[in-house]
């Protein structure tokens, strides 16, 4: 595992995310979490720590690099339908019913890294249909 300095807050908060998923009794309080700042000061880093929680404990994850400038919004639902095929055995071509049907089995776990604000609008509009589920956790 990686060492992080001065990032024991941002750890703490996905490890009780992590909690809240694996036990079923709980709700997830934050299904949101955002890191932001400047180029290197280790975002990508923290997603690295999520993605190795997740395949710890066994739950269905999306990695999903959105700075492409040619990313739009049918690109990042291709990629994501793309990705989440593979642990559904779905045929479907909307990302939102890919994860829903994801989610109808257990916790799922979505890693966007490098979101810019041109992209966030394309993402938001997805999160928007899937985000009220309490077994769904966005980094």
């Amino acid at each position: 595992m990686e060492l992080f300095v001065n990032r024991e807050t941002e750890l703490q908060l996905i490890e009780d995310a992590f909690d809240a998923l694996l036990d079923r009794k709980r709700l997830l309080r934050t299904p949101i979490i955002e890191f932001h700042g400047v180029v290197g000061i280790g975002k990508t880093s923290l997603l690295r720590q999520v993605e190795q929680r997740c395949q710890e404990t066994q739950l269905p994850y999306v990695w999903l690099d959105v700075d492409v400038e040619s990313q739009d919004t049918v690109s990042v639902g291709s990629e994501i339908i793309t990705q989440l095929k593979k642990q559904t055995q779905t045929g479907t071509r909307s990302a939102v019913h890919a994860t829903k049907a994801l989610l109808a089995k257990g916790p799922v776990v979505l890693l966007f890294d490098s979101v810019e604000a041109v992209n966030a609008e394309h993402l938001e509009d997805f999160l928007r249909d899937v985000i009220n589920d309490e077994k769904l956790f966005v980094v």
